[in-house]
């Protein structure tokens, strides 16, 4: 299991000890895109690296391939210079991404910002950049879309490669230090990651991408950007040429917030004004998200957090929608957990002892481990109790609004859950350190899944809500 306490704690120890708010390379004030790097790293433990070299390197140096990019250059300044020069005046820039999409309403729809645009009648004065690679025509309000990738793409080529090169110009005090503290403290493979050498290779990449989000800007000339999933490279010199150029950043949150979710808690060291590739405002689902990003965001008057709920959830609150199955367990799966901590036996022979159905639904990014878990289920016998399917494609709104209960580990669905009513049993510490106020409301209990009592614990909330039902 992560221990996302301790990434919490090492981040917080860095920032305490090292002038980070400080820390610039040409400009670009590095230690947002270094954190987030670092926490993204020991969250997953990735072996790869994690400030990824996006320059096209690796090709065979010769006559051919330099003609073919002459070629593909030219013919990339042409499209990109006819794209810039046909990008609208607009009030409101968004940024979607193709993973924040559902089949709805026969096309992709963005299930946080397509309600937005419609309820507040924006339509008319925004435009939408679209991160994935779905084709235009087939997402929802088409006709405001546009794809930003091949022409970023090619200014970054044309001036990574130019052969006019900047003098690195650093504020990097006690930054060799930060490199040892990684080196001593289960980092040291990222102490290479988080060289100078690398640092300013990477950050010619982003001072790049950002000077062509400045000169989109200032062709679109938006007063608000609406912005999901702040933390990428690309998202984050959006961030950062709009706050160069004083347009409101505005991100729209995907979730709930803990205070162990760095991208979002505990940026205890910020410069007086501010750091320019973070959103100054945050549009949270609950109280409890918001007063984590007001805990810091307070201290430097630049920042705030707003609750306005969830868009999503609130469409199909007003919705009476008949679903085929009522009393059904809805268990949200994760990834980071393995098959035993999934579905320990105690659990399993909860599944196999009641007759109530269970659905099982995939997280997005599981979908390769959907035949391992389902041979599991065929091991148990209890295939006919499962359904996986019409769990994974419905709407989660739809399946919370349906269930009899709510089981996760820790997932951001306990909170959906409790906006219709449903209770949750979380199985795991993570998930009653984020949910304790749910926990604390009788919204939701704690049983940890390696507790030998779990069956019995279970099956007493679960007749306790079959009674009231």
């Amino acid at each position: 299991m992560i221990d996302y306490k301790l990434i919490r704690d090492k981040i917080i120890h860095i920032e305490n000890h090292y002038p980070v708010d400080k820390w610039e390379i040409n400009g670009i004030q590095i230690w947002p895109f270094i954190r987030i790097k670092l926490c993204l790293f020991l969250w997953y433990d990735n072996p790869s690296s994690p400030i990824k070299n996006t320059t096209r390197t690796g090709k065979k140096n010769n006559f051919f391939n330099k003609l073919t990019s002459r070629i593909r250059s030219k013919t990339g300044i042409i499209k990109r210079t006819i794209w810039l020069k046909k990008l609208p005046i607009k009030d409101n820039l968004f940024i979607g991404h193709n993973s924040h999409r559902v089949d709805y309403k026969n096309k992709k729809f963005n299930r946080f910002f397509d309600l937005q645009i419609e309820n507040q009648s924006l339509n008319h004065n925004s435009i939408l950049f679209e991160c994935g690679s779905s084709p235009i025509i087939k997402l929802y309000n088409n006709k405001i879309i546009k794809s930003y990738q091949s022409s970023l793409d090619n200014y970054l080529y044309n001036k990574y490669n130019s052969k006019k090169t900047n003098p690195t110009n650093s504020s990097l005090d006690f930054f060799n230090d930060f490199l040892e503290y990684l080196h001593i403290n289960e980092t040291e493979s990222l102490v290479k990651k988080f060289s100078l050498e690398k640092l300013n290779e990477v950050t010619k990449i982003l001072s790049i991408k950002t000077d062509f989000f400045i000169l989109v800007l200032e062709k679109i000339k938006p007063k608000k950007i609406y912005i999901l999933c702040y933390y990428t490279d690309d998202n984050m010199c959006l961030i950062n040429a709009a706050n160069l150029l004083g347009i409101q950043t505005i991100e729209v949150q995907h979730g709930p917030q803990t205070d162990t979710n760095m991208c979002y808690s505990h940026w205890t060291k910020i410069p007086a004004l501010g750091f320019n590739p973070i959103p100054k405002t945050f549009w949270c689902w609950d109280d409890a998200s918001s007063s984590v990003i007001l805990k810091w965001a307070q201290k430097s008057n630049i920042y705030s957090s707003l609750v306005v709920g969830n868009f999503w959830v609130d469409y199909w609150k007003g919705k009476n929608y008949n679903y085929f199955e009522k009393k059904f367990i809805l268990y949200t799966l994760q990834i980071g957990l393995t098959l035993d901590e999934l579905f320990p036996l105690e659990l399993i022979n909860i599944i196999k002892n009641n007759d109530i159905k269970w659905f099982m639904r995939l997280h997005p990014r599981q979908s390769e481990e959907k035949e391992k878990i389902i041979s599991l289920f065929r091991k148990f016998n209890i295939m006919d109790k499962i359904d996986i399917e019409n769990a994974t494609k419905e709407f989660l709104p739809i399946l919370l609004s349906n269930c009899l209960l709510h089981v996760t580990h820790h997932s951001g669905s306990a909170l959906e859950a409790s906006y219709f009513n449903k209770k949750t049993i979380i199985l795991n510490k993570i998930g009653e350190h984020y949910f304790d106020h749910l926990i604390e409301k009788n919204q939701a209990y704690f049983i940890e899944y390696s507790n030998p009592d779990l069956q019995k614990k279970f099956n007493e909330i679960l007749n306790q809500i079959v009674n009231q039902t």
